[in-house]
């Protein structure tokens, strides 16, 4: 009996114990299950421009969620970055799943892209690497100007019309580009000077497609009154070029031109020169390779009808000059001769250092030929009758002009009138009436002579000149129509070769 009623006793406390435990759990709440951590990843891209072959500094990096489309630059969940040296940039923490990375900057807009942008996937650990880039040249060519004007040959020139005074303000206006191109059909060949215009809108952003690869272009952009000069580039062989212009505002005045011997009995032996002024100043140095000083370097704004010489520091400076991006001349003894585009501004003082590249020195040669050579006998016969004004290549090498238009200046009978398009040469019509525009021919072929012809002509490269007045100009060489003279420009070499030496060019 005592064995049994033990057995019970320990058998109730076990249940009611059960019971218990039972009713607790039922009162005490479960404890939360703690979530795990969301996975991140990181994003490391690089930007790089294809152009320039180098990479894209100080760029606003933008990422956004999705990748359905680009999304605005004040999308939701958005970060910014700036790219920093070599083009990189960074995001960390980044959450799994889809993302853009999209670059928008100012230097993009003149070439018609909105942003460079491209979607990804981030991964849960790890880094995730993108690459954006400015498209390569081709590509380039033909986003912005069309497949009908990519060609291999062409490429365009593009950039921002800017204010040259107060805060560089964008600019309303007009760019045109300029160059000589040569034509051949079955009527023979035709040299002509090819003219693209293109208005800037009120960004001031400019793109003039279709421009020939490897040569010389001239550029000049005016926005109302204001405007730049004549600037002269060789066009590089990647077929993209970038130039911001400024245009400035500028003042007419007259310059009086020299007299020569012969200019007592000229109709026109008072003329003058239109020249540009304005507040600007120019100030700087000219040096040579490894940084020696030039002395004596003659620094010339033509437009200005300025021309300065440098010190024995290689140092000068010029005042007057009119606001905008301007052509400057510069020559030295033993250096090549160069045109630089300074840009210049109101009531301000721009300085720069330029260096010069040294000329390559030839032998003395022996040069027995008096003539120009077979090709130029007409200009010999014309020039023994004097029915004209001649310069040959003994005049020219004296004069040493640094531009085409420089070689009439002072030259009775002839005037030039500086305009937005460049110097353009004038003379006397027929029966002393006013001042009329003469045929220009260079090389026996006609040209326009609305003052583009400066540009692509280099004063070292002419040999010859003639001027006549309507009545004495050959017939082969006039328009009896037109009522006014002739002016006829060879090129080629000032010496040719002689019977015992080759002539230097």
């Amino acid at each position: 009996m005592r064995q049994r009623s033990g057995v019970s006793v320990h058998t109730a406390i076990a249940v009611l114990v059960a019971s218990a435990s039972s009713v607790l759990a039922q009162q005490t709440p479960a404890t939360p299950a703690v979530p795990s951590p969301p996975s991140l990843g990181r994003i490391a891209g690089v930007l790089f421009d294809s152009l320039a072959k180098r990479p894209i500094i100080g760029a606003r990096v933008q990422l956004a969620p999705g990748t359905a489309s680009v999304p605005p630059p004040d999308a939701a969940g958005s970060r910014l970055t700036t790219s920093r040296s070599g083009g990189r940039f960074e995001f960390d923490s980044v959450a799994a799943g889809g993302w853009t990375v999209i670059v928008r900057d100012a230097r993009f807009d003149s070439l018609g892209i909105a942003e460079l942008a491209t979607a990804l996937l981030v991964k849960a650990t790890g880094t995730t690497r993108v690459q954006l880039a400015v498209p390569s040249t081709r590509g380039l060519v033909t986003n912005v100007c069309g497949d009908s004007l990519a060609r291999d040959t062409t490429g365009f020139i593009y950039g921002r019309l800017r204010r040259a005074a107060g805060t560089r303000e964008s600019a309303a206006g007009v760019v045109r580009v300029q160059w000589l191109e040569y034509l051949i059909d079955r009527g023979g060949s035709l040299r002509r000077i090819a003219t693209v215009e293109v208005p800037t809108g009120e960004t001031g952003a400019f793109v003039a497609c279709a421009v020939p690869i490897g040569g010389a272009v001239r550029i000049a952009a005016w926005s109302g009154s204001d405007s730049t000069g004549n600037l002269d580039f060789d066009m590089p062989a990647s077929g993209v070029m970038r130039r911001e212009l400024f245009v400035g505002a500028s003042r007419a005045e007259q310059l009086p031109l020299l007299q020569d011997s012969a200019a007592a009995t000229d109709s026109l032996v008072t003329a003058t020169r239109t020249i540009r002024r304005g507040s600007a100043q120019l100030t700087g140095r000219i040096i040579g390779p490894g940084g020696q000083p030039v002395a004596n370097a003659r620094v010339a704004v033509h437009e200005a009808g300025l021309e300065v010489t440098s010190n024995s520091d290689g140092r000068f400076a010029m005042l007057n000059l009119p606001a905008g991006t301007r052509a400057m001349d510069v020559r030295a003894i033993g250096f090549e001769p160069q045109q630089l585009a300074v840009d210049l501004f109101v009531d301000e003082t721009t300085t720069g250092s330029w260096e010069m590249i040294r000329a390559v020195a030839l032998d003395t040669v022996r040069v027995r030929a008096r003539l120009l050579g077979r090709d130029m006998e007409g200009f010999e016969e014309r020039r023994r009758s004097g029915m004209g004004r001649f310069l040959g290549p003994e005049q020219l090498t004296r004069m040493d002009p640094l531009r085409l238009s420089t070689i009439f200046f002072g030259m009775p009978g002839v005037r030039i009138r500086s305009g937005m398009g460049g110097d353009v040469l004038l003379m006397r019509g027929l029966g002393l009436s006013a001042l009329c525009t003469p045929q220009v021919f260079l090389d026996g072929m006609r040209m326009p002579n609305d003052g583009s012809l400066d540009g692509f002509v280099l004063p070292t490269e002419v040999r010859a000149v003639e001027v006549y007045t309507a009545s004495f100009a050959p017939y082969q060489y006039t328009n009896p129509l037109s009522g006014c003279g002739s002016i006829l420009i060879w090129t080629g070499p000032r010496q040719i070769p002689g019977a015992r030496g080759v002539a230097k060019q």
